[in-house]
């Protein structure tokens, strides 16, 4: 599924004209006019239910146990929305797996949205050869539902090379996009991706002191990473701050190469806590 923020104003309107058409249709009894009206309130108040933030997780693993052990806890704690980001080869490898092709699938089947790993070298990549990975996932792994953008540039400038491979990547049938600069970057890029990883770094981000380019939650991710113990404190206040979250003990070179050890208290924790966004929930 993807999460976005639901325009209220658009919502409304929607609502208002429908209202209007349903009082003037002919033929419409008492009845059928108030289980229309009911109807009409609870599509307009349950897309916008508060959800629980979300869980995004680079699973630069293949395909086993350890993906495994992801669909159980999506399952054990099946509200909590988990996007998990895949990496075949630095990208998605010269050829098929079928590895990745089934078990993409059976995450898929437990509710886990799949986003493929591309790097763009801070914007300096050949946007043609980002193209081209987008090109391949396509076709190795077409139930991909989503494209991560690693290396994400923060500074001004880059802001039509983004929203090119944003539209490219809604082209190929990819709905979510997902930035990662790791830091905070200039609101200028709002729009060009569907959520932004604001943090990556050692340690906890400093959620008091954090400015960054959106106050919508639904739009900003930070993942921690070289964290010895999961601060259970810490992931409730994110949850007023940020729409996704991912914490692990590993550290680099390579901090994900492995699930975190309190993966399951980190998705307990999750689904204690909501964010403080309205979230519109869409298939994909």
């Amino acid at each position: 599924m993807l999460i976005e923020r639901t325009n209220n104003l658009q919502t409304s309107v929607s609502f208002f004209h429908t209202v209007v058409i349903i009082l003037f249709t002919p033929h419409m009894t008492a009845n059928m006019l108030t289980k229309s009206l009911l109807g009409l309130i609870l599509l307009c108040i349950l897309p916008t239910a508060i959800m629980a933030t979300g869980l995004m997780i680079p699973l630069y693993i293949y395909p086993g146990q350890d993906w495994d052990a992801l669909i159980s806890v999506k399952k054990a704690y099946p509200n909590v929305p988990v996007i998990a980001i895949i990496n075949p080869n630095s990208g998605p490898g010269a050829s098929q797996d079928s590895a990745y092709v089934a078990k993409i699938a059976q995450l898929i089947a437990a509710g886990i949205t799949i986003i493929g790993y591309d790097h763009t070298s801070y914007g300096a990549r050949d946007i043609n050869a980002v193209k081209k990975d987008m090109d391949l996932y396509s076709s190795f792994y077409p139930n991909l539902q989503g494209i991560f953008f690693d290396e994400m540039v923060s500074a001004t400038g880059k802001e039509s090379y983004y929203s090119e491979l944003t539209s490219y990547a809604r082209s190929k049938n990819f709905k979510l996009t997902v930035g990662n600069p790791g830091v905070n970057l200039n609101s200028s890029y709002l729009g060009t991706e569907n959520i932004f990883v604001v943090y990556e770094n050692n340690g906890y981000a400093d959620l008091a002191k954090s400015t960054w380019l959106t106050n919508d939650p639904s739009q900003l991710a930070v993942m921690s990473i070289n964290v010895d113990k999961l601060d259970q404190k810490w992931v409730a206040q994110a949850c007023q701050k940020v729409g996704w979250v991912f914490v692990t003990e590993a550290k680099l070179p390579n901090p994900y190469d492995k699930l975190p050890a309190y993966l399951t208290n980190l998705m307990k924790t999750l689904t204690n806590c909501s964010s403080n966004s309205s979230f519109r929930i869409y298939s994909l």
